[in-house]
């Protein structure tokens, strides 16, 4: 059974992990690694990770897996709410950075894991994987990071990019502007670190390039319909919408120096969500050179 379990994971991805837990049971982790996108002209264009749209395939992927596992004969469960990191540091198939992303050979800390929990106690766990970074003597990342997420003292969750642009509050100007045009993700700690120096980056596709514009994306993400018709197939349904999207990318017009977005900012002043309101006016702020917001 355990070479049939095998054969079916490696239709999806050659890299993975399965470790047996408590109660008979065992977890597949699976690794799809991704490339991240070139930067965009930040007058113009939102941002968004290349992490969130693989973690949004690499789960459809994963699922699809779980059901063929159940075909022949395994009873399966797709866990969300594991601890990867921990789960990581206990097999030892993945080194954890100073700024707590997992590192493997090959591919750095750019990959997405995904888990599914399967009945029986299987192994499979690949030598060489391991990418233990050496953190001790740099200070990139911590240097790099825009909000002082990353200190000597560790990794506070609460002042990173993403954790601010998924909390859904609002935020200081000092914040605001570190956020610069970044939609969805920040990336900047991964990019300065030496471990992903040599991957390459992709270029947007034509198609997302023009989703992101910020003057076409502020008119979808004022109907949260068209947010949903945009976004679920992308990004997935937890992100595709319009208190995901509309908060922060009001944060990013501010900051995008563009004026041509006044006229479209001043109409959202009115909106009924208060966030919405006093992102829409420091925007408008920031744009017209106001010295107070």
């Amino acid at each position: 059974m355990k070479d049939k379990v095998i054969q079916l994971i490696k239709a999806y991805t050659d890299t993975f992990f399965i470790s047996p837990i408590e109660h008979n049971k065992s977890i597949i982790i699976l690794i799809f690694n991704y490339a991240p996108f070139e930067l965009l002209n930040k007058k113009d264009y939102a941002q968004i990770d290349a992490y969130y749209f693989v973690s949004n395939a690499s789960y459809h992927k994963a699922k699809q897996l779980a059901d063929e596992l159940k075909e022949i004969g395994i009873r399966v469960n797709y866990k969300f709410d594991l601890n990867y990191k921990k789960l990581a540091e206990i097999n030892s198939f993945a080194g954890v950075g100073k700024n707590t992303l997992c590192y493997l050979n090959d591919f750095g800390s750019r990959f997405v894991m995904q888990a599914i929990e399967i009945e029986g106690a299987f192994e499979y766990l690949p030598t060489n994987t391991k990418l233990q970074p050496q953190c001790e003597n740099c200070s990139l990342c911590k240097n790099a990071c825009p909000t002082g997420a990353i200190s000597d003292s560790g990794f506070d969750a609460s002042k990173c990019l993403r954790h601010l642009q998924e909390a859904g509050e609002y935020i200081t100007n000092k914040d605001a502007k570190s956020m610069q045009n970044k939609l969805l993700g920040c990336d900047i700690c991964q990019a300065v670190c030496p471990y992903n120096k040599n991957q390459a980056k992709v270029a947007v596709s034509e198609e997302l390039k023009s989703i992101l514009k910020i003057e076409n994306l502020l008119e979808i993400a004022l109907d949260d319909k068209k947010i949903k018709q945009t976004f679920t197939s992308k990004l997935g349904k937890n992100y595709a919408k319009q208190k995901m999207i509309l908060p922060t990318l009001l944060i990013v017009a501010g900051n995008s120096k563009n004026q041509n977005l006044i006229n479209k900012l001043a109409t959202i002043k009115n909106n009924d969500n208060e966030l919405t309101v006093k992102n829409s006016i420091r925007a408008l702020s920031n744009l017209r050179g106001d010295k107070k917001p």
